[in-house]
């Protein structure tokens, strides 16, 4: 009998077979797509992102903004004793920041597109403004006042000299450029009217309990920041002059409208003439642009604001 001889090698199956060229490509096509979709999904997610913060700094640049305007707005021809007082302005330098009574226009003034103004140099032109002068209350008064030298008990860290400062009563005010001296041992405050910048050093006697306060004389208006970009800025009456601050980026307009007592409709700067002191209140819109320059396919975001603002010591 012949042995039987067993093939050890083993037959290949025809379903054991490597990926054709077709099918390679056909893979290759699906993942590409499948990594297109979510890079896709990254850079939305990623420039939603950009949006979103670029929308919230605007929105926080309006805020601080439009609070910080909108309180001096209020506040314009405030007086701790009482609007109709007589006031006297002892100070002999007649620029806007130093007049009371604005050239007669009153404690709130705007200014068109076209109108300067004295002593800002920055303003971006084609842009409005607005001054505001009110007076700043400390809640110090007098306990004791001669013809030319007054005394209150408070830190004077509020006081400098060279600060405008505004005394009253209830029947009458001086405005005038102070002295002011270092608290004593009692913490007594001296102020006296500053020589050569008053026109006389004797603003009058008041009655005690009489209040002393600052006076707080500014404009808001639009200029370009050091990068060339566009922001609120503030230009305030210090006890050196007139200084400017810097108070919100990316606010790139300004426009005001005003209303008139005993009308309803708003006007122009250039339509109010010599009726400022009547404007009771006032339209604000801003135009705000995000600091990121792609914050949008399209470039910056932009959004616009508006709001009116009543003027308190008038009446509505």
């Amino acid at each position: 009998m012949k042995p039987i001889i067993y093939n050890a090698a083993p037959k290949l199956r025809h379903n054991m077979r490597g990926f054709t060229i077709v099918e390679l490509m056909i893979s290759m096509v699906l993942g590409l797509v499948l990594v297109g979709a979510a890079a896709s999904v990254m850079i939305s997610n990623s420039q939603s992102f950009r949006t979103g913060k670029s929308l919230a700094q605007v929105q926080n640049s309006a805020r601080m903004g439009f609070e910080l305007m909108a309180r001096d707005i209020r506040q314009a021809g405030s007086i701790p004793c009482g609007s109709s007082i007589n006031i006297d302005n002892l100070i002999t330098n007649t620029a806007w920041y130093y007049d009371w009574e604005n050239s007669g226009n009153g404690q709130f003034v705007g200014y068109s597109s076209t109108d300067a103004i004295s002593g800002i140099t920055n303003r971006a032109s084609g842009t409005e403004a607005v001054s505001i002068a009110y007076v700043e209350n400390y809640g110090s008064s007098l306990t004791a006042s001669g013809i030319d030298t007054y005394k209150f008990s408070r830190s004077h860290s509020q006081f400098k000299s060279g600060d405008v400062v505004f005394v009253c009563d209830s029947s009458k005010g001086s405005v005038f450029i102070a002295n002011i001296s270092a608290a004593d041992s009692n913490n007594i405050v001296t102020v006296t009217a500053a020589p050569t910048v008053n026109t006389h050093s004797q603003p009058g006697t008041f009655e005690k309990n009489s209040v002393v306060g600052k006076l707080k004389s500014r404009t808001w208006y639009i200029a370009a920041d050091s990068d060339g970009n566009k922001s609120l800025y503030l230009a305030e009456l210090s006890d050196t002059g007139l200084v400017t601050i810097e108070i919100a980026a990316g606010i790139t307009d300004l426009e005001f409208s005003y209303r008139l007592s005993d009308t309803s409709s708003f006007k122009s700067a250039s339509d109010i003439g010599n009726d400022w002191p009547l404007v009771n209140a006032v339209q604000v819109t801003y135009t705000l642009e995000s600091q990121d320059k792609n914050a949008t396919e399209s470039g910056h975001l932009e959004r616009k604001f508006t709001s009116i603002v009543a003027l308190r010591s008038r009446i509505l």
